[in-house]
């Protein structure tokens, strides 16, 4: 198998590979990473990793192109979005593009803290804060000046009966309205008093692989500033992602959209997609 067909078909299986330094992570849905997968992708490894590495390269290069934008000229869909909207309209609501995260956290956990960090990183990335609507010229894009994210607690700590696996894979299964929807759900599962399971679900629309990284990180982050009570130090954005989406138009256009028939592009990734 060549790498371009093992990338292909780990995408297709949503699994997850990205750099931790000079480490490969790999975040795969429960059930998915078989032991024969898992040798494909160790063969490959120093490959993959190059990838990775070019990758980041080449969008950090890219994204110095991208400037921010006049906020009065309206927001505007990314070809990606596009597609997605499309199959949205073809199949209506369903589960196929959830983008979910399971964290299994042990200790003391704070769900005041991490709602709080969650609203703090929806305010933060406008992205969050999408929906989009049916007109007839065709989708658009509505940024919420403020949506709320309420995180729902399940406590199953002294209820053998429920099954923790059949909870999260019903959570997964839940479907988005892209009209009207906070894009981006949160539940807490209290399996004992000092263990929970915090999953977190997106659709597919406003994420990717890397943003659910970059989601991450600011999460620990935010999250322990609140625990220990010290100021917050996230660096502020200089673009969103309807600066990359007018920027991705803008680059697009004749013969260089032609060209992209024919040749794999690589594009900045910003948060989120």
């Amino acid at each position: 198998m060549q790498l371009e067909q093992l990338l292909k078909k780990l995408r297709e299986l949503k699994i997850n590979l990205s750099l931790d330094g000079e480490q490969l992570v790999c975040r795969a849905p429960k059930g998915v990473m078989t032991k024969d997968l898992s040798s494909e992708i160790t063969e490959y490894k120093t490959q993959i990793l190059e990838f990775l590495k070019s990758a980041a390269q080449q969008s950090a290069v890219l994204s110095k192109k991208i400037l921010k934008t006049d906020d009065s000229t309206p927001p505007i869909l990314s070809f990606g979005q596009r597609r997605l909207w499309f199959l949205y309209e073809l199949e209506g609501p369903s589960a196929t593009y959830n983008m979910p995260l399971c964290l299994k956290i042990t200790g003391n956990f704070e769900l005041p803290y991490f709602e709080k960090a969650l609203n703090t990183i929806i305010a933060r990335h406008e992205s969050l804060r999408y929906n989009f609507v049916k007109t007839a010229e065709g989708p658009k894009v509505v940024i919420a000046t403020e949506k709320h994210c309420v995180v729902n607690l399940i406590d199953i700590s002294n209820d053998s009966s429920k099954n923790l696996n059949a909870i999260i894979s019903q959570i997964n299964q839940s479907s988005f309205d892209l009209s009207s929807d906070l894009l981006l759900r949160a539940t807490v599962i209290r399996t004992e008093p000092n263990t929970c399971f915090v999953v977190i679900l997106m659709h597919h629309i406003i994420a990717d692989g890397w943003s659910i990284d970059v989601l991450f990180n600011e999460l620990k982050e935010i999250y322990a500033s609140l625990a220990k009570k010290q100021p917050l130090h996230l660096p502020s954005l200089e673009i969103q992602y309807s600066d990359y989406a007018k920027w991705q138009d803008s680059e697009l256009q004749g013969t260089r959209l032609q060209a992209v028939s024919y040749t794999h592009l690589t594009l900045p990734t910003t948060p989120y997609v």
